[in-house]
């Protein structure tokens, strides 16, 4: 096959190959950049299929990018986002491979800065479910949490607030919906107790 035009697609980085006098296929800017693809060459079924692939790539990359640029992803959260789309298997592999060579995607400094990011507001047993529910393993998790700080200034400000809300209620009632609410941030009991325990009871004005 003759390749006979070579156009940039309107809207895209992408560019149009016609072959023959007809169109053959579209291939991203960055592919088309680093093959022999130019009017007049001549191109194989063997090399056109080499092309398909790596333009299958660049399109699987180029989506995982856009994803990451909107904030961080585990790589089993950005898996299960290009399964989404449709990507098989192993090209996901290879993605996740790449980015995870150049350093884009790293499980353990996710857990880290997700447990910074949320632990000032979020107990280790909420934040732990977090982690794991992107996909993130029991270890990284662990580890993670080890850097977390002592939970009991987490709990006072929290408490605080809380307890300013219920100011209208009896202070055993607005205890025990301060300390519901600290258990669905994911603290311990014995540990909301004790903080609790230590601040100035407060009710109704």
């Amino acid at each position: 096959m003759q390749i006979t035009k070579v156009e940039k697609q309107e809207k895209r980085d992408r560019y149009n190959v016609y072959a023959d006098g007809k169109f053959l296929t579209a291939l991203d800017a960055l592919v088309l950049a680093d093959s022999d693809v130019r009017e007049g060459e001549i191109i194989t079924n063997s090399e056109l299929a080499k092309l398909l692939q790596r333009d299958r790539f660049a399109k699987a990359l180029t989506k995982a990018y856009s994803l990451l640029a909107r904030r961080p992803h585990a790589s089993a959260e950005l898996a299960r986002k290009l399964r989404e789309r449709r990507y098989p298997k192993e090209l996901i592999e290879e993605v996740l491979e790449h980015l995870t060579r150049l350093g884009y995607i790293d499980d353990a400094a996710f857990a880290r800065e997700w447990v910074r990011q949320r632990g000032t507001s979020r107990g280790p047993r909420v934040l732990r479910a977090e982690l794991r529910q992107r996909g993130v393993t029991d270890e990284a998790a662990a580890a993670a949490l080890e850097d977390l700080d002592d939970p009991a200034e987490a709990i006072r400000s929290l408490a605080e607030k809380r307890l300013q809300r219920f100011r209208s209620e009896t202070p055993e009632k607005a205890r025990e919906k301060t300390i519901a609410f600290l258990q669905r941030r994911g603290y311990a009991f014995g540990e909301i107790r004790t903080v609790l325990d230590g601040m100035r009871p407060s009710g109704r004005t």
